[in-house]
């Protein structure tokens, strides 16, 4: 069947008309590798202007300076109040504010620092903001003796107005957070130049020449430049001494007319002057001496000169008079006059009184009826057919095929029908005005003058239609030209070539499979550069290398069960395989197979198109985004609908390397094209400036029942300490990078609560509810639409008091209070039990006390001449069985001359004497828990280590009792109260003790240690506690050990002794 449409014929010869047009065009760029101001490749700019106002929250229009701290907000001096902008809105400082504060609400300079202090001034009064958290410190300028002198003012308060004679004219806060300022005296028409340090004391003055008032001021290499005297540019060290002047060239008499009106530039940029004559100067980075800037020669001359000048980010000029705006291009030499745009915004001449270019390159106009911003934006992607048309509409602009012809007319076909984008044009248009093609046009290829598609129609130049008689199981083939010029169509899993002589498709067998077909459909066709072969990619089966002169199709075991979608050989032997999971290299040569995916940072895994940029990089279309990848430093750079792509979900067999090199990848919202390089990495390292700011922080107090705004100050790490009563709390933030706050995208986690971070969202506030006692941290990061997100991360941490009645010590002490309680209540029942009992009580108290005292009597008795576990076994049994213990230390002591001296003593009065003593030694037994054994005569006997401590323990508290007896000894012969000294000795080693006889009977203990022991003490001295060697060895930590050498001991041998003494 053959179809003809009328009226496409003089469409065709447009097309070939402009082909020889698109080839000269093109000729240039070909030959000499490079390309014009407004080639595509290097992008286009696009410029978007907006005014905020009182309807946007700002506290009048009349807006005189604008500001950057160093956050990240940014700050607006207006008429009535000082504004604080975060992107999404203002936030007014004003002198009626209760929560916001402002000594004087004229703010005419404002000037930011490192350190976070905030400057602003009005006339002959200065202010101060330390810090957010620190009240206003105010500052009045005065005369002394004609120099211009600094009066504090109280905090927070405006000082008084010590003279109307003198005016700030300009504010500069330097990198080491001093403030610069110039001042003038109206009265007597002299300027001065002040230096103040960070908390706003007075660090030098310098008069600056002339009868005017502006002197512009700049600080560059830790220097400032002042404009001095007309065309003198002055240079001041960080201290404020003076260091040289330069002498800007002019001509004729009056120094005048070369009057420096504006400084701008940096240490990377060099310095420009603006001069009163309109001239520019320029002196670039290492160079002594100025240059002409060429924009001098393209600047309008009249009486009203630029005073406003600002290079920005990418070196470009901005040059604003008081009513007009220049843009100078520094790529292209260009000047444009911006000034209509912006009074079409303001609707009047637009008095602009300060440029200003914050950290994300967006310039700011401070003007009498508004603040401009101004976002400039490099466009390297083209789109078509982006917002659809008549004929391609409600999702039918998803791009099914690309072509390119023999002039460069480059095709795209859709659901219903096929645009054609003229060589050397950038409007596509419809292939056959007021018609659609009802068979959908799946693939596209270019072969001998007409377009093939997949569904096996052939569309001639002013032939109509035609739809080849073929046997196709579905519409959704793909045609392919390879480098031999063969025309071939892979549908389903067939293919079939094209024949000239019969002007037809026949199947072309592949005798390796049954039926000569795949077993899974071909849904990407590609040859090698390489190896020759023809690829085939399918939907199930992986890849098939096609040997088309044998037959031959061979399939790639590696690649078994994958879902190629696109396929590209390098001349280099490496297969790259565009999978539904991922990107695939596959070495021709060694056989390694290597998978790229989301882990590697491919923006998705579904791969749709593979477009090679020579042998460095390769573009990757994908479900999400476009992706350019380094091939040797193996890098991803994403790019998505807000870098200019059509849109972020692209098709497969919709991508075209046309011949001049440009890309096209088509999606389901057109087409995207651009010319690739390097280059584009540009737009993908520059995407995300600017801090995370915290703006707000409210909290729901249940005590007073009302929403509380908390301070909150950008990125403070400080804590926010919440209560119980406090049932939600809301956080809002921002991204301060203001070129369009629309598209910011926001992920947060609350570590200590949630378990993962959240969706991407457009919201910049989150609240949460009824938050658990405990300590937390929210996180917070950025991105811009579906880009990646910032390296940066705020985090605030948050702290969520418990309840008074939830605290572990309330719930202690409650629980004591219940045990009081049950416990008051079990002894009052008790109470009344013994009430009752309490006469029964009585009686056998009264018949049963003798028997207790008795018995306690007998107990103590016991006691006192038993050990207690030794005692208790007697009652219990009758008997006591002896024990073995390891290491006891026995301590024996014995008086010096005590023979001779109760020779000389009654019975009683020795007896007295010897029992005082004794008692003493009683006590201190008790008191080192030591076990006495018994008395002979004058000898005292006892002994540690019965209680199973260690036997370093026992001899040290037995030597400590020995030395507190000696003590006891000294002092009571010393002081005439006691008749002799005393010999101690202490021995440790193993005894057996227990009880021996039936009457009378005594706790003892038996062992050499015994004897030992006895000996050691008879070998000591008068005043002196001897120990044996085991001894001194257990104890030398905790007292000095003196050796007294080997003594010679009856029927032991010599045996090591030591005196020990307190340490």
């Amino acid at each position: 069947m053959k179809v003809t449409f009328v009226g496409t014929s003089g469409l065709w010869r447009r097309l070939f008309g402009w082909s020889w047009a698109a080839v000269l065009g093109f000729l240039p760029a070909v030959l000499f590798g490079q390309a014009t101001a407004s080639s595509p490749l290097q992008g286009s700019v696009s410029r978007e202007l907006r005014l905020y106002g009182f309807e946007d929250g700002l506290s009048h229009r009349n807006t005189y300076c604008i500001a950057q701290d160093s956050m990240g907000f940014l700050w607006l001096g207006t008429l009535r109040g000082l504004n604080r902008f975060d992107g999404y809105g203002f936030t007014v400082f004003a002198s009626h504010s209760k929560t916001h504060p402002l000594p004087d609400d004229f703010v005419e300079f404002l000037a930011t620092g490192p350190d976070g202090s905030l400057w602003m001034a009005h006339q002959a009064h200065l202010y101060l903001r330390p810090s957010p958290s620190v009240p206003w410190r105010s500052f009045s300028l005065g005369l002394s003796s004609g120099k211009p002198s600094l009066l504090h003012g109280q905090t927070g308060e405006p000082a008084a107005d010590s003279t109307a004679e003198l005016g700030i004219q300009g504010l500069l806060a330097a990198a080491d957070s001093t403030l610069w300022l110039t001042v003038y005296d109206q009265r007597r028409q002299k300027s001065h130049l002040l230096h103040l340090s960070a908390g706003g004391d007075l660090l030098s003055s310098y008069p600056l020449s002339g009868n005017y008032d502006r002197h512009p001021m700049l600080w560059m290499d830790g220097r400032l430049w002042v404009a001095g005297f007309e065309n003198e540019l002055w240079l001041f060290d960080a201290q404020g001494k003076w260091l040289d002047k330069e002498n800007l060239p002019y001509r004729g008499r009056d120094k005048a007319r070369a009057r420096i009106l504006a400084l701008a530039g940096n240490a990377q940029k060099g310095l420009y002057v603006l001069l009163r004559d309109g001239r520019l100067l320029y002196r670039p980075p290492g160079k002594d001496a100025f240059e002409r800037h060429p924009v001098s020669d393209l600047l309008p001359t009249g009486d009203l000169p630029c005073r406003e000048l600002l290079v920005d980010e990418d070196g470009n000029l901005w040059l604003a008079a008081s009513n007009q705006l220049f843009f100078y291009k520094a790529s292209t030499g260009a000047l444009e006059d911006l000034t209509a745009e912006v009074q079409k915004l303001t609707q009047y001449p637009p008095d602009i009184r300060q440029l200003f270019e914050d950290v994300s390159g967006v310039i700011w106009l401070a003007t009498e009826f508004g603040a401009v911003k101004i976002v400039q934006k490099q466009e390297w992607f083209q789109t078509y057919l982006e917002d659809g048309n008549s004929y391609c509409n409600a999702g039918f602009c998803s791009m099914r095929g690309m072509a390119e012809d023999e002039d460069g007319n480059v095709y795209f076909s859709y659901y219903n029908g096929i645009h054609v984008l003229p060589a050397g044009s950038e409007r596509a248009e419809p292939l056959f005005e007021g018609r659609s093609i009802k068979i959908a046009p799946f693939g596209l290829a270019w072969y001998k003058g007409a377009l093939f598609t997949g569904a096996g129609l052939r569309i001639r130049p002013g032939k109509g239609i035609d739809s080849l008689p073929l046997d196709l199981h579905e519409a959704e083939g793909i045609p392919y030209v390879d480098s031999r010029g063969r025309l071939w169509l892979a549908s389903g899993g067939r293919l079939f070539l094209w024949q000239d002589e019969k002007s037809a498709f026949a199947p072309y067998p592949v005798y390796n499979q049954a039926a000569d077909s795949l077993p899974s459909k071909i849904t990407a066709v590609a040859e090698g550069l390489r190896s020759g072969l023809l690829w085939l990619g399918t939907e199930t089966e992986g890849l098939y290398a096609f040997d088309a002169q044998n037959h031959l199709a061979k399939a790639e075991e590696k690649t078994a069960g994958m879902r190629i979608l696109a396929i590209h050989e390098a001349a280099s032997g490496r297969l790259w395989l565009g999978t539904s999971a991922g990107l695939v290299q596959l070495d021709l040569i060694s056989g390694q197979m290597r998978k790229f995916t989301t882990e590697d940072g491919m923006p998705n895994n579904f791969v749709n198109g593979l477009l090679s940029e020579g042998d460095s990089a390769l573009w990757v279309s994908t479900d999400r985004g476009l992706t350019r990848f380094s091939i040797e430093e193996e890098r991803f750079h994403n790019f998505f609908k807000e870098d200019g792509l059509s849109a972020n979900e692209f098709n497969r067999i919709s991508y075209l390397k046309s011949r001049d090199g440009r890309f096209f990848f088509g999606g389901l919202n057109g087409v995207t094209a651009f010319y690739p390089g390097p280059q584009m990495e540009q737009l993908q390292s520059r995407k995300i400036k600017g801090k995370l700011l915290l703006t707000d922080f409210s909290k729901y107090d249940g005590h007073f029942d009302s929403v509380i705004n908390l301070p909150a100050y950008g990125w403070s790490t400080e804590a926010v300490t919440l209560t119980h009563r406090d049932r939600f709390f809301t956080l809002s933030y921002a991204l301060a990078n203001y070129a369009n706050p629309a598209n910011h995208v926001f992920s947060y986690f609350l570590e200590g609560y949630d378990s993962k971070w959240s969706e991407p969202t457009r919201m910049h506030k989150v609240r949460y509810n009824n938050l658990p006692a405990g300590k937390y941290i929210f996180h917070l990061r950025a991105g811009i639409s579906d880009g990646p997100w910032s390296d940066e991360v705020l985090s605030v941490p948050i702290v969520v008091r418990q309840a008074f009645y939830k605290t572990p010590w309330f719930l202690a002490l409650c629980f004591l209070l219940l045990v009081a309680l049950v416990y008051g209540i079990m002894r009052y029942r008790l109470y009344l039990l013994r009430q009752r009992e309490r006469e029964l009580e009585r009686q056998v108290q009264l018949r049963t006390a003798e028997l207790a005292a008795e018995k306690k009597k007998s107990d103590k008795l016991l006691l006192n001449i038993l050990p207690a576990d030794t005692a208790e076994e007697l009652k219990e049994k009758g008997h006591a069985t002896a024990k073995s213990y390891e290491y006891v230390s026995v301590l024996f002591l014995d008086f010096c001359n005590f023979t001779k001296v109760a020779c000389r003593r009654s019975p009683e009065a020795l007896v007295a004497e010897v029992d005082r003593y004794f008692r003493a030694f009683d006590e201190i037994v008790e008191e080192y828990g030591l076990e006495k054994i018994k008395t002979i005569g004058d000898a005292y006997m006892c002994a540690g280590g019965f209680r199973a401590e260690s036997a370093k323990e026992s001899a040290c508290q037995t030597l400590a009792a020995a030395l507190a007896m000696q003590r006891f000894v000294e002092e009571e012969y010393a002081a005439g109260r006691g008749s002799w000294r005393a010999r101690v000795g202490v021995h440790t080693g193993p005894v057996v003790a227990g009880v021996v006889g039936v009457k009378k009977f005594a706790y003892d203990i038996w062992g050499d240690t015994v004897n030992i022991a006895a000996r050691v003490e008879a070998a000591g001295a008068a005043g002196k506690v001897n120990a044996s060697e085991t001894t001194a060895r257990l104890a030398e930590e905790r007292y000095r050990c003196i050796p007294r050498g080997e003594i010679e001991v009856k029927h032991k041998g010599r045996i090591a002794m030591y005196f020990v003494t307190p340490p």
